[in-house]
């Protein structure tokens, strides 16, 4: 497993390394609030596109309402 995100709530968001090819490596995601884990096939790109567009029937990461209800933004930590 290879962490490469995590969320306001702690959950996490990791690749599951199955081979040496990363564009098929899926995505695992750790939801605190669930204490479960997730596997999405996606890939990355594909997940944080499905989270973006709202086309999870059940949210894989522990968002609240508030944030539901908000504009997804990208925030980047600058040095």
């Amino acid at each position: 497993m290879v962490t490469w995100g995590v969320d306001a709530a702690a959950d996490l968001l990791c690749w599951l390394v199955t081979g040496p090819d990363p564009d098929t490596w899926p995505v695992a995601v750790y939801n605190r609030t669930w204490d479960k884990w997730s596997l999405h096939d996606a890939g990355m790109a594909g997940f944080l596109r499905k989270m973006l567009a709202g086309e999870f029937e059940q949210l894989p990461l522990s968002l609240g309402s508030e944030e539901l209800d908000s504009v997804p933004t990208f925030i980047r930590d600058e040095d």
